[in-house]
């Protein structure tokens, strides 16, 4: 998940590790669905022999092709789950850092998506987004680092990283609220390109 994951021509082999590392959890890759079209019949055998899954956002692009796309996905009969049609885009950012985290954590969207990058995980993105404009907009380095867990950390356990992540990130402070995210149509974003 993040960009485009169908993108990278070595996908196949982070769910396959995913899946020999986690043998009974639940795998998902997280894409437009665009590229799903190309994908090997022999791969889609494997992903459902795998029990990997799609998760479908549905831009307006991905709409015009979703039933070409259902179509293949349920002749090789590979699990997929499809959001709602997305119009609508959100902001959350909030640079100064004075949203209240615990409000923030609660009602966040995507405090499931666990990132993992480099041997380092966090229970969202932003630690690591963050990390590209803090000297920017002046957000501490050190509050984004307290975020991120070193996977190869002796001192840590999985029990350690759920517990961690059951809980409000430092970071959730320069995220928005849901009463105050700032939202923009399909067409503003088309716009904007």
């Amino acid at each position: 998940m993040g960009g485009e994951p169908l993108l990278n021509p070595e996908w196949p082999t982070f769910f396959e590790a995913a899946r020999r590392e986690l043998p009974y959890a639940r795998i998902q890759v997280v894409t437009n669905g665009l590229l799903i079209l190309r994908i090997d019949g022999n791969l889609l055998d494997k992903m459902r022999n795998m029990n990997i899954e799609f998760d479908i956002t549905q831009y307006r692009p991905t709409n015009k092709v979703i039933n070409d796309i259902i179509e293949k996905l349920d002749k090789y009969n590979v699990k997929y789950h499809l959001s709602n049609v997305v119009e609508v885009f959100f902001d959350r950012n909030n640079y100064k850092g004075d949203s209240d985290k615990n409000d923030s954590f609660k009602n966040c969207t995507s405090r499931g998506c666990h990132f993992l990058s480099n041997g380092k995980i966090s229970v969202c993105p932003r630690p690591f987004t963050f990390n590209r404009v803090a000297t920017e907009y002046n957000i501490s380095k050190e509050i984004l680092a307290s975020d991120i867990v070193d996977i190869y950390d002796s001192g840590i356990n999985g029990e350690y990283i759920i517990n961690k992540f059951k809980k409000p990130a430092n970071t959730c402070k320069y995220c928005m609220s849901q009463e105050k995210l700032k939202y923009f149509d399909w067409q503003s974003q088309c716009e904007k390109m």
